[in-house]
C-alpha cells in the first residue's frame, strides 16, 4: 500500500512540474499577444444580441452539467454513460413530497415499496438489487452497513431543499467503489444565491396528512447558505391487503397505520484564502411509523423508527489554474428500531395460524450502521481538451445489531429467537484515477481504473471506459460504456447467525463481481425540441449474493451467477415553449444462471411512463403523469413464489400563483383509484387528494 501511495504522490509531483512549465508558456504567449496590441474579446466588445445569446447558452449548459459521472462537472453529452437528471423544476411541477415517488417515474429504475408513507422501498436499477446502487447525499455515501445487503431505504427521504437528483446507470465502481456495480444516485441540496429568500409551505389532505416546511437561502460572491426544515404527520391507512381470517374481521376496516417525518437540511459555504472554498452540507431525517407484522398480517402496536444523519466537510483549493485539490470528510449514521409489543390480536392470529402451538411474542430489534470516510481528490485540467481526476480514499464502516425476540407458549416457557447480535467493522483503502479526453468538441473519451484493498478480502482492480461521438450537422450522438464492478459482502451477510443456527457465511461467501456494458444512440430534432434516446445494456454477475431457500429450507446466503439485459427508450418533445411531453419504456430481463429459479424477484420485464406538463398564463401549471408496471415475480406466502399482476396509475398536479409571492396547488395521486400492490400483501394508497399554499418572499 505504501508503494501505491508513493507512486500517487510522484504522479502528482510530475503533473505539478509539467503544469508549471505549461503555465509559463501560457503567460509568455499572453504577454506576446498584448505586445502587438491585440485586445482579447470580452462581454463589453460583443454586441447586445451576442451577449443575450451567450447568456441563454450558458443557462442551457448549466442545466446539462452533471457531477456524479466524473466527480467534477461535465455536460451529459461528454460521457458515454446513461444519465438521467431530475431537476428542482420537475419536482416542483409534480409536487411530490418524497424522492422515492420521483424515482418511480424514471427510465431503467423499478421501485417496490411496501405501502406509501414510510413502507420499505427497494430500488432496482437495470435489474440489479437495491444494494448494488451507491446512494449519495451531497457526496456522502448513505448505504446502511447494518442492513442485510448494505442498501439504502428511500422511503423517508423528502424532496425538500433538493436542487437535482443525478442518476447514472451502469457500473460506477471506478469512482465510488463497492456498492456502485449497478449505478449511482446523487441527491444534491440547493445552494443559496443572491438576496436572502424565505420560503414557507403548508399542505393537507387525505388520511389526515399535514405537512409544513420553512426555508431560507441566499449568497454572495464570498459565501452562500441554504437551510430548510420540514415536518409531515399522517394518520395513514391500513397498509396490508385483505386476506381471509381473523385479520380481516379485527382490524381491516377501522385501523390505520400512522406516520410522521422530520427533515432538516443545510448547505453552507465560505470563500477563504486564495479563492479556496470551505463547504458544509447536512441532511437529517427522523421518521416513526406503525407497521404490519408481514404481508396480510396487520398489527395495532408494531412500530418502526428510522433516523439518518449524513454530513460532509469539504475544502477545495485551486492550487493553480489547472490544478484543484479537495479534502473531504464525510460521516453517516443510520439507526433503525423495530418494536412489537404483545397483544390479544396477535395471539388470536397465532391461534388461527398455528392452533395448539400459538404463542405470545415480543420483539425489540435495533440496527445501527455508521460510516466514516476521508478522501483526497485532485483535478488537473490541460487546456480545454483533457481533464484528469485522481485520488486516495479510506472508509470505515460499523454495524451493530441488537435483536431481541421473546416468545411464550404452553410448550416453551420462554425462548430467544431470531438474529444473533452483530458488532463488527471493516475498512477499505482505494486509489483511483480517471482521464477525460475532449477532442474537437465532438469526441469524448473517459477511461479510469481503481485499486481497492479491503480489510477481509483480496485486492481488486476495476476499470471503466466510456465514449461519446457527435455526428456533425445531424447532431446524432453515439455512446457506449463498459466497466467492471467489485462488491464486498455486507457485515450482516458475513456474520449474521439466523434462526439460532450459525451459517458461517464468512467462511465461504465471496465478493460479487460484474462486467457491464451499454451502447446507445441519441437524436435531437427540430432545434432540440424533440429528443429520442435508445440504450441497450447488459450486466453479467459472478458470485451474486442471494438469500435462497431451495438448497437450505431454513434460508442461507449463497453465491450465484446472474445475467440482466434490457433496452431503454426515452423521449422528450416540446412543441411549444410551455408544453412538454416526456416518456420512457424499459424492458429488463434479469434471471439467475446458477439456481435457474427464473426472473429475479420484483423485477418487472416491462415498465413505461408518460408525463405531460403545461404552463399557462404565466401563473399556472398542470402536470399529468401515467405509470405502467408489468407483471413480476414475488413471494406468495414465503418461501413460495408467484407472479403479480401488472398495474397502471395516473397522477395529477396543478398550481397557480395567486400573487407574485403566494402559490396555491393541488395534487391528486392514483386519480382513477386503481387497486394494486407493489409488494404482495401490502396495499398501495387509494385515490388521495392534497392541497396547499406556498409563500416566497
Amino acid at each position: 500500500m505504501k508503494k501505491l501511495v508513493y507512486a500517487f504522490l510522484s504522479l502528482m509531483l510530475c503533473l505539478l512540474l509539467h503544469g508549471y512549465s505549461y503555465g509559463q508558456e501560457v503567460n509568455d504567449t499572453i504577454d506576446g499577444d498584448s505586445a502587438i496590441g491585440e485586445e482579447p474579446q470580452t462581454r463589453d466588445n460583443r454586441s447586445e444580441n451576442e451577449a443575450v445569446a451567450a447568456d441563454e447558452e450558458d443557462k442551457t449548459a448549466a442545466a446539462e452539467i452533471v457531477i456524479t459521472a466524473t466527480k467534477t462537472g461535465i455536460r451529459k453529452k461528454e460521457t458515454g454513460a446513461s444519465i438521467t437528471v431530475i431537476t428542482a423544476e420537475e419536482i416542483e411541477q409534480k409536487k411530490k413530497n418524497f424522492v422515492v415517488d420521483m424515482l418511480k417515474d424514471t427510465a431503467g429504475i423499478s421501485v417496490t415499496q411496501s405501502s406509501p408513507l414510510g413502507g420499505i422501498a427497494d430500488l432496482n436499477m437495470r435489474g440489479t438489487a437495491s444494494n448494488h446502487v451507491t446512494v449519495l447525499i451531497d457526496g456522502v455515501k448513505v448505504n446502511d452497513p447494518s442492513q442485510a445487503g448494505h442498501g439504502f431505504d428511500f422511503a423517508h427521504l423528502s424532496t425538500d431543499n433538493i436542487e437535482r437528483i443525478e442518476i447514472v446507470r451502469g457500473s460506477q465502481s471506478v469512482l465510488y467503489g463497492s456498492d456502485a456495480i449497478g449505478g449511482g444516485i446523487n441527491i444534491i441540496t440547493k445552494k443559496g444565491e443572491g438576496k436572502p429568500k424565505v420560503s414557507i409551505k403548508a399542505e393537507g389532505g387525505s388520511f389526515k396528512t399535514f405537512k409544513e416546511s420553512a426555508g431560507v437561502s441566499g449568497g454572495t460572491d464570498w459565501a452562500y447558505y441554504s437551510f430548510n426544515v420540514a415536518r409531515t404527520d399522517s394518520q395513514g391507512f391500513t397498509r396490508t391487503s385483505s386476506w381471509k381470517g381473523i385479520r380481516k374481521s379485527f382490524l381491516r376496516r377501522h385501523y390505520t397505520d400512522g406516520y410522521d417525518n422530520t427533515a432538516v437540511s443545510t448547505n453552507l459555504g465560505i470563500k477563504t484564502l486564495h479563492d479556496s472554498w470551505l463547504s458544509f452540507t447536512l441532511r437529517f431525517t427522523d421518521a416513526n411509523m406503525d407497521i404490519a407484522n408481514g404481508a396480510y398480517e396487520e398489527d395495532k402496536n408494531h412500530t418502526f423508527h428510522n433516523q439518518n444523519l449524513a454530513f460532509n466537510v469539504k475544502y477545495s483549493i485551486p492550487i493553480f489554474q489547472w490544478w484543484e485539490s479537495s479534502l473531504v470528510f464525510s460521516y453517516m449514521n443510520q439507526l433503525t428500531r423495530d418494536k412489537n409489543l404483545p397483544d390479544f390480536y396477535e395471539y388470536a392470529t397465532s391461534v388461527y395460524n398455528y392452533g395448539a402451538f400459538a404463542s405470545f411474542g415480543y420483539s425489540n430489534m435495533t440496527f445501527h450502521g455508521k460510516l466514516m470516510a476521508g478522501e483526497w481528490k485532485n483535478t488537473f485540467s490541460i487546456n480545454d481538451m483533457d481533464e484528469i481526476v485522481c485520488g486516495v480514499s479510506y472508509e470505515k464502516e460499523y454495524a451493530q445489531t441488537v435483536p431481541y425476540w421473546f416468545s411464550f407458549n404452553e410448550f416453551f416457557s420462554a425462548a430467544m429467537d431470531g438474529t444473533a447480535p452483530i458488532d463488527k467493522n471493516a475498512g477499505t483503502w482505494a486509489v483511483y484515477a480517471q482521464n477525460h479526453l475532449k477532442l474537437y468538441k465532438r469526441i469524448f473519451v473517459i477511461a479510469g481504473a481503481r485499486y481497492t484493498r479491503p480489510d477481509h478480502f483480496h485486492d481488486s482492480v476495476d476499470f471503466g471506459v466510456s465514449g461519446s461521438f457527435i455526428v456533425p450537422v445531424a447532431e446524432t450522438r453515439f455512446k457506449a460504456s463498459v466497466g467492471s464492478g467489485y462488491k464486498i459482502p455486507s457485515l450482516y451477510q458475513l456474520y449474521n447467525a439466523f434462526e439460532r443456527f450459525n451459517r458461517y457465511t464468512f467462511a465461504y461467501l465471496n465478493p460479487e463481481e460484474t462486467l457491464s456494458y451499454d451502447i446507445g444512440i441519441e437524436q435531437p430534432l427540430w432545434e432540440k425540441k424533440i429528443t429520442f434516446e435508445i440504450n441497450y445494456f447488459s450486466i453479467d454477475y459472478i458470485n451474486m449474493i442471494v438469500y435462497d431457500t431451495n438448497l437450505d429450507n431454513w434460508g442461507r446466503y449463497w453465491n450465484s451467477n446472474a445475467l440482466t439485459r434490457g433496452v431503454e427508450c426515452i423521449a422528450s418533445i416540446t412543441p411549444i415553449d410551455d408544453l412538454t411531453f416526456r416518456g420512457y419504456y424499459t424492458f429488463t430481463r434479469a434471471h439467475d444462471k446458477t439456481l435457474h429459479t427464473g426472473d429475479l424477484l420484483r423485477r418487472p420485464r416491462h415498465q413505461a411512463g408518460v408525463s405531460v406538463n403545461y404552463a399557462f398564463l404565466q401563473n399556472g401549471n398542470v402536470n399529468l403523469s401515467f405509470t405502467y408496471v408489468g407483471a413480476r415475480r414475488d413471494y406468495w406466502r414465503y418461501p413460495y413464489f408467484n407472479r403479480m399482476d401488472s398495474y397502471y396509475k395516473f397522477d395529477l398536479a396543478a398550481s397557480w400563483w395567486i400573487i407574485e409571492q403566494l402559490q396555491a396547488y393541488i395534487r391528486i395521486e392514483n386519480v382513477l383509484d386503481r387497486k394494486y400492490e407493489e409488494v404482495r400483501g401490502y396495499r398501495a394508497a387509494p385515490c388521495s387528494v392534497y392541497g396547499g399554499l406556498k409563500a416566497e418572499f
